[in-house]
């Protein structure tokens, strides 16, 4: 039997990282599907229907469960570190915290940013800009300028 996979949309266009971040979407449906095939046949002690048959699968359950392993083992420490930094962080008192630098510091000034509104329809159009014909001040400090233009 000659499986693979058929879908070849992700072979279309020429942006090289959606056709990655396609290619990883699939892989990763196809291995949960495998994954949960296998531990079902493994939960019910008949896996070795399949596993002593096929090589190419026996190895790579072996390996995806190792990988699986150090995955959770991965997530549980950085989940253990964040609980105790949490504690850790809880038992301070708010001046403790200020001293220490732990304490949100008051938000920056939004610095004022210019956007030009000329028309993006027509991207080929020369435009002569004459003079700046107004500015718009947003509540977030951006300003707008407009433009008399020939």
């Amino acid at each position: 039997m000659p499986c693979q996979s058929y879908n070849e949309d992700w072979n279309r266009g020429d942006d090289d990282r959606r056709k990655i971040r396609e290619l990883k979407k699939q892989t990763d449906m196809l291995a949960r599907i495998a994954c949960k095939a296998l531990s079902e046949l493994e939960a019910n002690g008949i896996e070795d229907l399949i596993l002593l048959k096929d090589d190419e699968v026996r190895t790579w359950w072996k390996k995806h469960k190792e990988d699986d392993a150090r995955e959770q083992a991965r997530l549980a420490e950085i989940e253990r570190k964040e609980r105790i930094k949490a504690e850790a962080l809880a038992s301070l008192s708010e001046e403790a915290k200020e001293l220490l630098g732990l304490t949100n510091p008051p938000p920056k000034k939004k610095s004022s940013k210019v956007v030009d509104a000329i028309d993006e329809e027509d991207e080929d159009a020369l435009w002569e800009i004459n003079e700046v014909y107004d500015d718009y001040k947003l509540s977030d400090g951006t300003t707008i300028r407009t433009f008399k233009v020939r």
